[in-house]
């Protein structure tokens, strides 16, 4: 991984009192600009080894909702340095999390990052998923989450369509949605003719506070500056049954 700028290995405290969380990224470009990382390939794609902002409003989702998915199978679309799938597999008491990505040194990274919470196979585990490609998908679930996904417009139609397909019936798909990406608005209305019934609500105030106890609030505003640069949405999608 020459074309790697910088590797930080963060330790995240959602919870007072709780488990930290602890997390490798290997870019961290200042940018919330997918387009910078973007490569001509999977395997000179880097947007899964920064953190972005929007995982960190869907951990904190997650902890508020740990009760609703406490025993239940989830599976992460587009985990990128896996917080949320560990928060959901170490924090929320889940069923075994199913953590998805493309690009392999994504893969590798969060395969590290699994290892670094102690969590067994068992637990969470690491996989590489195509969206292009249905041979490479795992059965449905019933928590399928994700956040900031819809990164280009072009990349609409085959996030639809795997959605579409891991959402068992019934089930929930769990999302975060920033202000920022050209593909969000034709993703979420993508969702409604798809068959699913949305719920979105704004982001909660508490969601920018720093959980990084080792940093200042000053730090940790500069490290994920896009937090208050950007407006996000829950939303909560349930797959109606047919």
């Amino acid at each position: 991984m020459a074309d790697v700028e910088a590797e930080e290995t963060h330790a995240f405290e959602f919870v007072r009192g709780s488990p930290s969380v602890h997390l490798r990224e290997l870019a961290h470009l200042g940018s919330d600009e997918a387009s910078r990382v973007l490569g001509a390939s999977p395997d000179e794609d880097k947007t899964g080894l920064q953190l972005w902002a929007a995982s960190i409003v869907l951990s904190h989702w997650l902890l508020e909702m740990r009760e609703k998915l406490r025993g239940r199978e989830v599976l992460e679309l587009g985990a990128g340095c896996g917080l949320c799938g560990i928060v959901a597999a170490k924090l929320c008491a889940t069923g075994p999390v199913l953590l998805t990505d493309l690009a392999p040194p994504t893969i590798a990274n969060m395969e590290h990052n699994l290892a670094i919470n102690s969590l067994p196979p068992t637990a969470a585990r690491a996989a590489s998923l195509d969206w292009r490609e249905p041979k490479t998908w795992p059965p449905a679930h019933s928590v399928v989450i994700g956040a900031d996904l819809a990164y280009a417009r072009e990349a609409v139609p085959d996030l639809l369509r795997v959605v579409r397909a891991l959402v068992a019936p019934g089930g929930s798909f769990l999302y975060v949605a920033p202000d920022c990406r050209e593909g969000e608005p034709d993703f979420l209305q993508g969702l409604t003719a798809a068959g699913f019934e949305c719920q979105a609500s704004a982001m909660p105030a508490d969601y920018l506070r720093c959980v990084l106890p080792e940093r200042s609030d000053e730090d940790f505003e500069i490290l994920f500056a896009e937090l208050r640069e950007r407006t996000y949405s829950l939303c909560a999608d349930c797959m109606l049954i047919a």
